[in-house]
């Protein structure tokens, strides 16, 4: 019976999510171990008051920036700070959270902003009501970030910089965060049931592309879909095109390669692949100009453009003074470097 009672209850915080909140005039705080570190409203434990979560995605949405900023600041999972708002906040239907953006019962001033409530406090063997400040934040995503600083303290040091959700759940459970003995198995049905983990995914792309920089085809590359050349062809790059390579993710001499949103891999050399900087200039035709396929007008015409078109010029030939042009689709075409045909742009 008491596995089926823990079954209908992950079932309900995921599938179609119920919270214990308190009527207005229940209003009254109080720690509550069992769910975490904050305040929480009192609530009458013999006639349980549920009610299903307005809507889910949009509390989700309300705290996904923070949850992930979260990791860059303080290197605690977006999924894990996420679900626990979902269960301390009760998708955001606490009185906190709705007063003031304060989903985790923190007591307090944040930039001097607070709102007063009345709690329940253990004061020299009895049990008196008092009242409280407790924080009050701009939005939600500063009460993620916020929790993310609370949980620097050193009993939550197993956790800071883990990245699988399963093993930071079981960390948050065995250095006590909360009491409830499936308060791990709670973290980790919300987490699931939701997709979180693509909050995880998103937070460690952001924090590779640190290490990420502009780089440019010196030729067509074809881009592998994995770190060697016998894997297949992710996508192709037209010389002089920009790519980030991300030097923040390297594997068997290969680099992550991120092109139009695609990502794949390929070597890093700046001398046989990639351009370190722009190798070329954006001009703009002054005339109808047929561009040669040579330093002179009795060869082929390379690429017509009409007056006012943008071509990008990447060098000057030395003996001719032509002006080397990349044309559409990568064609390189050849033109006098003359205001007559061509500017700066």
């Amino acid at each position: 019976m008491k596995k089926i009672a823990i079954s209908l209850l992950a079932l309900s915080l995921t599938m179609a999510p119920l919270t214990q909140v308190a009527h207005a005039e229940e209003s009254v705080l109080k720690q509550n171990p069992e769910l975490g570190q904050g305040f929480y409203a009192v609530t009458d434990t013999n006639r349980p008051m549920l009610r299903a979560a307005t809507n889910p995605p949009a509390f989700l949405a309300d705290i996904k920036k923070g949850s992930v900023d979260s990791w860059d600041k303080h290197s605690v999972l977006p999924s894990i700070t996420g679900a626990q708002a979902v269960l301390e906040s009760g998708w955001g239907t606490s009185q906190l959270s709705t007063m003031a953006h304060n989903l985790f019962g923190v007591k307090g001033t944040y930039n001097g902003s607070f709102v007063t409530m009345p709690t329940q406090e253990y004061v020299n063997g009895k049990w008196i009501t008092i009242d409280a400040q407790f924080r009050k934040y701009p939005s939600k995503n500063e009460s993620m970030t916020d929790h993310g600083d609370f949980l620097q303290k050193s009993r939550y040091q197993d956790l800071i910089g883990e990245t699988d959700y399963v093993k930071a759940a079981n960390y948050l459970q065995k250095a006590g965060y909360a009491t409830d003995p499936d308060y791990a198995k709670k973290l980790v049905s919300i987490i699931e049931a939701r997709g979180l983990t693509a909050w995880d995914q998103e937070a460690f792309d952001i924090a590779s592309l640190k290490n990420a920089k502009w780089r440019y085809a010196r030729e067509t590359l074809n881009i592998r879909s994995a770190a060697s050349w016998d894997s297949s062809i992710a996508f192709k790059i037209t010389p002089y095109y920009a790519a980030q390579l991300n030097y923040g993710k390297q594997e068997n001499g290969f680099i992550e390669v991120i092109y139009q949103g695609k990502r794949g891999w390929y070597k890093p050399s700046l001398s046989l692949y990639w351009y370190d900087k722009n190798p070329t200039t954006k001009y703009v035709t002054t005339n109808n100009v047929n561009f040669r396929t040579a330093e002179k007008w009795d060869s082929p015409v390379a690429q017509s453009k009409k007056a006012g078109e943008s071509v990008l010029v990447l060098r000057k030939m030395p003996k001719s003074g032509w002006l080397e042009v990349v044309l559409t689709n990568s064609v390189i075409g050849y033109i006098p470097d003359s205001p007559n045909y061509v500017k700066k742009s």
